[in-house]
């Protein structure tokens, strides 16, 4: 009958396989205890409760857990050598959610991110044997986006627990894990996990990290490849699963540097994740009583690794910070302000501060606060929201009050030579040495250095600005006035000009440097004056060379002095002078013969009205335009020095005018009108009247141009003698009545 039931069971394997094929990929651990629950009267048998639990990945769309699952017992017959003892059949009795955030509560888990857990139970007799028993559960696959193993999705797993001799002959339980490990870790923060178990005999047991196990794949059928391995077939001892090397092993599952730990007595897991990913991680765990083995088994389980969001988080404004940890750094003592910017909002009910200070403890519970530093040093504080309720979170402060920076200098001069100044750092440091410097004199920049050599653009009292860096990148600035009254190395003379015709007046500048207000300037000119003024105005009506004596003494009684030798050269003036011919031109006569009479000259130039009309020396101009026209000569020697005469010419304007004795209109073109004949340029208020012998005005006309045609109303005159009548204005005003007789011929 066993016989038959087995055939039928391997005959049902491939079928239960290939119903189950199509809900792979989803194992992400499982563990296996047992719990006894007596023996028999003849105290050769044992019953047990044994309890698997296994974990899924509910968010990957993978296999659901099987309604029914198959274990295997095998007894252990040499060492790595097992034989299959019987199967067990049982249904999963409980499928619960466990939360993600189980370690943290106020982390925010990704939607992606959820672990399920199945409960399967049942119970076994066993003969108490001299051997071991493992009870094993084999399945396939783990999930796929295992970061750690090569090619997981096609990796089964398998979890077992061994009962030892002892453990059967004293009904044992096996130790049980007192908490799930974190589903969701935090990168680059610290973990500190108890994965610890309890005894109830309070046995001793060993922790360590060893390789989960694989088993299973995604054939068909019943072999060990397949999604449900037949326990009689496959058979242990299993193969460890395929880390992906060199970053994984079983020892530092979630690689980094340093790597992750477990401490193998209190089964303390601590480090800190620095890999983001997923990750299987085995835990083998040994029960031993008095030195002898009673139990082994392990736990497979999956840490995923992520850049945390939390639901609170405390946050304080600053620019630097060391993980978890603000650092304030301040380069002097005093007050500092603490500002507040968590993220959580609502979430936050309170605000604790903890501020560790060499005179005690100063607690504050605002949500931005402001603390006086008294002292430098390093101190220590720390943030934590919601203390008493709600979801808790810490963060750490560090300030550094940094080590006093002075700024000093000094510096050193000739009194008397107007050379460069020495100034000489003497600044205090105690957290080292001064870095860098930065000098400024009078706003200006100066050599970067700590000692520089510097030559000062003016004297008296000038400002040094000097501000020095540390290590910190503390700052601390001086301000000095230094009182540098040298004698220029260089005495400089700057006429406004060097030649001057007489008679002339030169300004002359002291361009010496550096001097001001305070020094004393005398000045000797070698015509016998003298000054005391910076820029004096110095008078030459005499020709010749002339020398430049300066003297400047210093506010300290520093002295220099230079003598010009024939720094200034004063030239003689030519003397204009000109006549002209004739002597009164008129508009018929105004051809004008200019005679140079100027003297020691060498070129003159001529000006009409200041109009240049020519450079000869005796020119002939011709002047059109009647009236009174201004004649300029400016003559020129072999210096450049000039003079200049003015004259005035008038050219008369004249009227000419005659009246004939006789015409005669009678069309032949000679002589047809009666008029003036003349030169009438000028002429103003013209007027002529013709009238017969008796007195009749019979022809009248203001225009010199029009003249008398002889007719009277259309008719012609006769011939006969006839009046006119004249009345004009010459141009410059004398007026002329005229009144004469004349003929009319025909």
């Amino acid at each position: 009958m066993k016989k038959v039931l087995f055939k039928l069971f391997l005959y049902l394997i491939p079928l239960l396989a290939f119903q189950v094929q199509g809900l792979a990929r989803h194992i992400i651990g499982g563990e296996v205890k047992y719990v006894c629950l007596g023996t028999n009267p003849t105290n050769d048998s044992v019953h047990f409760q044994i309890t698997f639990k296994m974990y899924r990945d509910s968010r990957s769309g993978g296999a659901n857990f099987d309604n029914t699952a198959n274990f295997g017992i095998f007894t252990k017959e040499s060492a790595n050598v097992w034989d299959f003892y019987r199967r067990v059949q049982t249904q999963v009795e409980q499928i619960n959610e466990i939360p993600p955030n189980n370690n943290d509560p106020c982390i925010i888990v990704p939607p992606n991110v959820g672990v399920e857990e199945g409960i399967y139970q049942f119970e076994v007799w066993l003969p108490i044997l001299t051997k071991d028993y493992m009870i094993a559960y084999q399945r396939c696959c783990r999930n796929p986006t295992i970061s750690n193993l090569i090619n997981p999705g096609n990796q089964g797993a398998a979890f077992t627990i061994i009962i030892s001799p002892l453990a059967q002959r004293s009904c044992n339980d096996s130790p049980d894990f007192i908490s799930f490990p974190p589903v969701v870790l935090c990168v680059n923060e610290p973990l500190v996990f108890d994965h610890s178990t309890k005894d109830k005999e309070n046995d001793q047991v060993v922790y360590e990290f060893c390789s989960p196990l694989s088993s299973g794949g995604q054939q068909n059928g019943n072999g060990c490849q397949s999604v449900i391995p037949s326990p009689a077939v496959c058979l242990p001892p299993f193969k460890a699963v395929n880390f992906l090397l060199p970053g994984f092993s079983f020892s530092a599952p979630m690689g980094g540097n340093p790597i992750i730990s477990i401490d193998p007595v209190t089964g303390f897991i601590t480090g800190t994740p620095q890999i983001t990913g997923q990750f299987v991680v085995g835990v083998c765990i040994k029960e031993y009583r008095n030195g002898v083995l009673l139990s082994s088994t392990q736990r497979d389980f999956q840490f995923n690794v992520q850049q945390c969001s939390r639901v609170v988080t405390p946050l304080v404004d600053t620019d630097f910070t060391d993980r978890d940890t603000f650092l304030f750094k301040s380069c002097d003592p005093g007050e500092i302000k603490f500002n507040n910017i968590s993220l959580g909002g609502t979430y936050i009910n309170s605000y604790d501060w903890e501020f560790y200070l060499p005179d005690g403890t100063t607690n504050l519970t605002s949500k931005n606060v402001s603390l006086d530093f008294k002292n430098r040093g390093v101190f220590y504080g720390k943030l934590t929201l919601n203390k008493k309720m709600g979801c808790r979170d810490s963060a750490f402060i560090k300030v550094n009050i940094f080590p006093e920076l002075r700024a000093g200098f000094d510096f050193k001069y000739d009194t008397c030579i107007a050379g460069p100044v020495q100034f000489i750092d003497n600044s205090v440091a105690d957290a080292g040495k001064v870095e860098k410097w930065l000098w400024k004199i009078e706003d200006k920049l100066a050599e970067a250095v700590s000692d520089p050599v510097i030559l000062l653009e003016k004297t008296g009292l000038t400002e040094v600005f000097l501000e020095i860096t540390d290590g910190n990148a503390c700052k601390d600035t001086l301000v000095k006035s230094i009182n540098w009254l040298p004698v220029p190395a260089l005495l400089i003379l700057e006429p406004d000009v060097r030649e001057i015709c007489v008679p002339g007046a030169i300004t002359f500048s002291n361009l010496s440097k550096p001097i001001d207000e305070t020094y004393k300037i005398n000045w000797k000119f070698s015509n016998g004056d003298s000054s005391t003024f910076f820029t004096p105005q110095v008078y030459f009506d005499k020709p010749g060379n002339y020398d430049v004596y300066l003297e400047i003494v210093s506010p300290l009684g520093c002295r220099t002095e230079k003598n010009f030798v024939k720094a200034i050269s004063v030239y003689p003036k030519p003397q204009s002078g000109f006549s002209f011919s004739p002597e009164t031109p008129d508009v018929f006569n105004n051809d004008i013969q200019l005679l140079n009479q100027s003297v020691e000259s060498t070129t003159s130039s001529w000006f009409l009205d200041d109009r240049l009309v020519s450079l000869q020396y005796q020119p002939l101009l011709t002047i059109k335009d009647t009236g009174v026209h201004l004649l300029r000569q400016i003559s020129f020697n072999q210096y450049g020095c000039s003079d200049t005469s003015d004259m005035n010419v008038d050219i008369t304007p004249l009227v000419t005018l005659f009246m004939p004795t006789a015409f005669t209109p009678n069309r032949d073109g000679l002589n047809d009108l009666y008029g003036p004949v003349g030169y009438f340029i000028g002429m103003k208020k013209y007027s002529m009247m013709v009238s017969n012998k008796w007195g009749q005005k019979i022809f009248e006309s203001n225009d010199t141009g029009e003249g008398w045609n002889g007719n009277h109303h259309g008719i012609e005159s006769p011939a006969g003698v006839y009046i006119y009548q004249l009345q004009y204005t010459e141009p410059r005003g004398q007026t002329f009545n005229v009144k004469g007789f004349f003929n009319l011929l025909r």
